[in-house]
């Protein structure tokens, strides 16, 4: 039996490819603003993707799942124009999914100083209030089979299972990029 996924911010789809490449998940739903990338995820998934800005989603279907990383613009050292700041609340628009939804678990993927802001911490704290285990990690993913030196802040959220993160599967950890806990 596949895991049902339901993938918020959603791009073209590279959480998702992820997680069907393993065989054990399926997308049920996706919600993408941009309409060219809204296109390519139905290109390449079998799920309808709502295209509008994710506040004017009504409703989402049943996971087991929910993936998602909200815009980083507002978090991101190189921005140094200050575009998208107003971004930076769309994380209660992942709670509502949360409270609509309610997966077993989350995963949500953003640039590593957004476990640094006020609105992780107000996340994190309205997600352990849910009843959710939330840990979160900088981790490069690189060391996962990215062929790029990228770090990633991940945040795991799990309603009952202890958080088990993977092991790297590439690169040598003795010289890594200094990756560590926020």
């Amino acid at each position: 039996m596949q895991l049902r996924v339901l993938d918020l911010f959603a791009g073209c789809g590279g959480l998702s490819a992820g997680l069907h490449d393993t065989g054990l998940f399926r997308t049920v739903g996706a919600v993408e603003m941009d309409r060219d990338a809204a296109d390519t995820y139905e290109a390449n998934f079998d799920v309808e993707v709502v295209c509008d800005r994710i506040e004017r989603v009504p409703d989402f279907p049943l996971a087991d799942l929910l993936v998602g990383g909200p815009p980083c613009q507002g978090f991101s050292p190189l921005n140094r124009n200050g575009v998208g700041f107003e971004r930076r609340a769309l994380w209660r628009e992942y709670l509502r999914a949360l409270d609509a939804v309610k997966p077993q678990v989350f995963l949500m993927e953003n640039v590593p100083e957004l476990l640094r802001s006020a609105e992780f911490v107000m996340f994190e704290q309205a997600a352990s209030k849910k009843g959710y285990t939330v840990e979160a990690r900088v981790l490069n993913m690189a060391n996962y089979g990215v062929p790029q030196r990228r770090r990633r802040a991940i945040v795991i959220g799990s309603l009952a299972e202890p958080i088990a993160w993977p092991e790297e599967t590439h690169g040598d950890p003795a010289k890594d990029l200094g990756d560590k806990q926020p």
